[in-house]
């Protein structure tokens, strides 16, 4: 199991033991962003005993994120929404690596002609692993409160566009998410790395350059795409 892996399922272990002294046991669940491999048996057994410490498989502990129509309207085919999911998965991200933006997932958004919006993302969990599109209610769903911001990569809407077909290709080669955490190669992504690999390929350049690096892990940071060489924010429902 990969370095990242290890560190989350030990942070999970010292939360939940200081948790079950002060809570009831129904405090738990992991964001489905960010859930482990079902295609790997052992990684599943782990999963399901992890969500299962204390009972529940439900829980969460903030309200659900929601976006207005002011926002909707001035999402664009190519943008990139960020959110932070629930569960302790989502805060071993936020917190461990200490982003200065508390998000922990992203998407593009797909925004057709009947303006029909949808997110194309790479996402893992006990249904499915891999790129998938879903709708924006469904990713707002999956959302905290106060935890969406819109960006928009600084470059031509034909480089956006081709963005969008480097990742269509992911999706048809059957990507599937990286629960390592390992940008270094890429037989498997997380969304962060993925966004940075395609934009990369596109633009040839780096513009998600920031990591973290703690405990042997080192990562794209989310915070990469608030820099505002690269990228316009469009909205942010993020705590000033």
């Amino acid at each position: 199991m990969e370095k990242l892996f290890l560190a989350f399922i030990a942070l999970i272990f010292i939360n939940l033991t200081f948790f079950s002294c002060t809570n009831t046991a129904s405090n738990l669940q992991v964001n489905s962003a960010e859930k482990i491999d079902s295609n790997d048996a052992k990684n599943r057994q782990l999963f399901e005993h992890v969500q299962n410490l204390g009972g529940a498989k439900t829980f969460r502990k903030a309200a659900i994120a929601s976006i207005n129509e002011t926002e909707i309207a001035q999402l664009q085919h190519g943008d990139i929404l960020l959110r932070r999911g629930y569960g302790a998965v989502s805060d071993f991200i936020a917190d461990f690596l200490e982003e200065t933006y508390p998000v922990t997932h992203c998407g593009f958004v797909l925004r057709y002609p009947n303006d029909e919006i949808y997110i194309l993302h790479i996402i893992s969990d006990l249904d499915s692993n891999g790129v998938r599109t879903e709708s924006l209610k469904t990713y707002v769903g999956h959302s905290q409160e106060h935890s969406l911001a819109a960006v928009r990569l600084k470059t031509s809407q034909a480089n956006r566009e081709a963005v969008l077909n480097e990742i269509y290709k992911l999706k048809a080669a059957d990507m599937r998410f990286d629960m390592g955490f390992n940008d270094h190669e890429s037989t498997e992504m997380y969304c962060a790395e993925m966004s940075r690999h395609v934009i990369q390929n596109i633009l040839k350049k780096d513009v998600l350059p920031d990591r973290a690096q703690k405990m042997g892990i080192d990562v794209t940071r989310m915070s990469n795409f608030f820099a505002p060489q690269h990228f316009e924010i469009i909205f942010n429902q993020l705590p000033k």
